[in-house]
């Protein structure tokens, strides 16, 4: 199973159950490949959001490799806010 798959399935089963608490899957991908993929899974409740045109997400949350061959890609993340 690939990383993505993997890990917001995992953020989202810790998430069940819980009141006030969103799992954002959030990618390059365009809005439709984002819902096929969730689609494809079996991922209810998933909230998606595209970077495509702002790629300054990976910097300003952290989220993206800096340096080496990944630079641009996103890093898995598990990001929580109140």
């Amino acid at each position: 199973m690939p990383t993505c798959a993997l890990s917001v399935r995992k953020f989202n089963e810790q998430a069940a159950g819980r009141t006030c608490v969103s799992v954002l899957c959030i990618s390059a991908d365009l809005p439709f490949a984002q819902k096929r993929f969730c689609g494809a899974e079996g991922f209810e409740g998933v909230v998606n959001r595209s970077t495509l045109r702002h790629p300054e997400f990976r910097g300003a949350w952290g989220v993206g490799f800096a340096s080496g061959p990944l630079v641009g890609l996103f890093k898995p993340a598990h990001l929580a806010q109140q």
